[in-house]
């Protein structure tokens, strides 16, 4: 599947919620997410080429999640493959193993919303800030406009104070972050 997102900083997750809820946006949560991203090195997540492939492992409500993540136009727009994993930590061993090092690591508290074709998030994400973002999933890759027209749908919403953000969760920690050895 190919997965286009658009993402927004905003200054409060409380007021991004209640600005979308006005508009009939319904959401679930929150649920806590802790996100372990994994890259052949380091700058892989802070420079990512077309063709990259970053893996995560995603701890969130005693459930576990594997997904790669291959890069295509920009870091916003990848193939993206997912599934669950019964075994968190074996699956960390097997990416380990495969000779993967852990990059960084996101924690997240997150609201969801679902569409026929779209998923809404608002996420509260440590150390970063409060953040809206909406994906689509499409079968084959989706033409270049189609992530400026989320963005664009994002900033009608919630006004001026969102300010849009092009590069992943993981990048932007890092780009806060001292190099560490790998884990």
């Amino acid at each position: 599947m190919f997965e286009v997102e658009a993402k927004v900083r905003v200054p409060d997750a409380d007021a991004a919620l209640a600005v979308l809820a006005a508009r009939g946006v319904v959401f679930r949560g929150p649920v806590s997410q802790i996100d372990r991203i994994f890259a052949a090195a380091r700058s892989d997540v802070l420079a990512p080429k077309r063709g990259t492939r970053i893996l995560r492992v995603r701890l969130q409500e005693g459930a576990g999640l594997l997904t790669l993540k291959v890069t295509g136009r920009n870091e916003l727009d990848c193939v993206e493959l997912e599934t669950g994993v019964s075994e968190p930590a074996q699956a960390i061993e097997m990416i380990r193993m495969l000779g993967y090092c852990e990059i960084t690591q996101i924690t997240k508290k997150r609201w969801t919303a679902t569409t026929d074709s779209s998923t809404l998030c608002v996420d509260e994400v440590a150390e970063l800030g409060s953040f809206v973002e909406i994906e689509q999933m499409h079968h084959e890759s989706p033409p270049r406009e189609v992530q400026g027209l989320l963005l664009r749908l994002l900033t009608s919403w919630l006004g001026p104070a969102a300010v849009p953000v092009h590069v992943g969760y993981d990048r932007l920690r890092l780009m806060n972050e001292p190099e560490a050895p790998h884990r």
